[in-house]
């Protein structure tokens, strides 16, 4: 192992680390002078998760049909759209105290950001146009309830 990594000509050499072994297809140890003693397996490509959303995301290309397809992750499901889009028909009946309504716009607003975050890794909004639709019930029920409310007093 005498190749320095990353090295040329007129570069210095490259920090201490874990290279790829040029001579086979393990790591190899470089120490920021020279190739120390012993090797280990290149590992698997990690899995990147977003902690907003608790779902694994594949880094890299797209080998398992999932990246840049806009299919819908099997088993995943935007929670918050689902309470939000319920929270908001139950407002339109019934809404003491404009609790109903604002829960809706809260569990709504998460379930679109939710949605919108899922579009922008390259998967398919799950749960948008539920949130959108419990959104919209929320400010409406929240509107009338006030202006019903505001009448009475």
């Amino acid at each position: 192992m005498s190749v320095v990594p990353g090295s040329g000509p007129q570069s210095p050499p490259p920090a201490a680390g874990w290279y790829p072994d040029p001579s086979g297809g393990a790591n190899a140890w470089w120490n920021g002078r020279a190739w120390a003693d012993g090797s280990r397996d290149r590992p698997a490509p990690a899995q990147e998760t977003s902690s907003r959303l608790g779902v694994p995301f594949p880094s890299g290309g797209s080998s398992s049909g999932l990246a840049g397809t806009g299919d819908d992750l099997a088993g995943v499901a935007n929670k918050p759209a689902t309470i939000g889009f319920v929270l908001g028909l139950a407002a339109m009946v019934v809404n003491p105290v404009l609790v109903c309504g604002l829960a809706a716009i809260v569990f709504a607003s998460i379930g679109v950001n939710r949605a919108t975050l899922m579009g922008q890794q390259g998967f398919s909004a799950v749960g948008k146009r539920k949130a959108a639709w419990g959104l919209g019930l929320g400010l409406l029920a929240t509107a009338v309830s006030i202006a019903f409310k505001g009448a009475l007093f």
